[in-house]
């Protein structure tokens, strides 16, 4: 999967648990994005709580339907 990036754009490399890497595939299954998407969506919300996201746009995940 590829994903087009700005000429300015970072990429990060790293590597995760095999528990967070699961949890992070059923969230993103469960969402109906990829995984870096996800991750991305993440990233921006920890900047926001943190008092980092002045300037951000907000995050936009959509909610998991949850079966009645």
């Amino acid at each position: 999967m590829h994903d087009r990036h700005d000429q300015h754009d970072r990429h990060i490399r790293t590597t995760i648990p095999n528990d967070w890497s699961t949890r992070l595939a059923h969230a993103a299954a469960d969402l109906g994005l990829h995984r870096h998407e996800v991750l991305r969506e993440a990233v921006l919300l920890l900047l926001h709580q943190v008092g980092l996201g002045e300037g951000l746009r907000q995050p936009n995940l959509p909610r998991p339907e949850v079966a009645p």
